[in-house]
């Protein structure tokens, strides 16, 4: 059985369109069924999400699109290798995260002589794609998904230049 034919089997499966592409997200990706339905706005609209549901689609999102390139584990599952990223900013103070070997997103931890920074720098290639896709919700969502994934606390995130402030 071919791609087409497993989405085609998909669709017919469940009554509702909406019950269709949660289907399809599950087995094919987000990426997927944004492509078929003419694109993640489109997406959005037809799903018809909540606040939390969009929260859902964005975390998913970034774990298709934005996981990062390394042989280093990442993810909540693989909490003890979290020690990894935090010896090498004490090392460093800093560690960069590449997607296909270009960067994507910076974390300093290096101590000012009176706090670490804590500081997440998402690149700008990274943000516009965000940005075009989910306008600004994206950005808690990356931040509670880097922290989950790497286990370094974010308190400051740069965008573009603006710094986005955790209290």
């Amino acid at each position: 059985m071919n791609l087409k034919e497993s989405i085609r089997i998909v669709l017919r499966e469940e009554s509702s369109i909406q019950v269709k592409l949660k289907n399809m997200i599950n087995k094919f990706g987000i990426k997927m069924a944004s492509t078929a339905v003419g694109g993640m706005s489109r997406l959005i609209k037809i799903l018809d999400l909540d606040d939390k549901g969009l929260d859902e689609l964005i975390y998913e999102h970034l774990k298709e699109e934005l996981y990062p390139d390394f042989t280093n584990p990442w993810g909540p599952e693989e909490y003890p290798t979290h020690n990894y990223y935090k010896k090498n900013v004490n090392n460093y103070g800093m560690h960069t995260f590449q997607i296909n070997g270009i960067e994507a997103y910076s974390y300093f931890g290096e101590f000012d002589g009176y706090d670490y920074l804590y500081l997440l720098s998402i690149n700008r290639w990274v943000v516009n794609e965000l940005t075009s896709i989910f306008g600004d919700k994206w950005i808690p969502t990356f931040k509670r998904w880097f922290e989950e994934n790497s286990g370094l606390e974010v308190r400051e995130i740069n965008i573009e230049g603006k710094f986005l402030h955790e209290h």
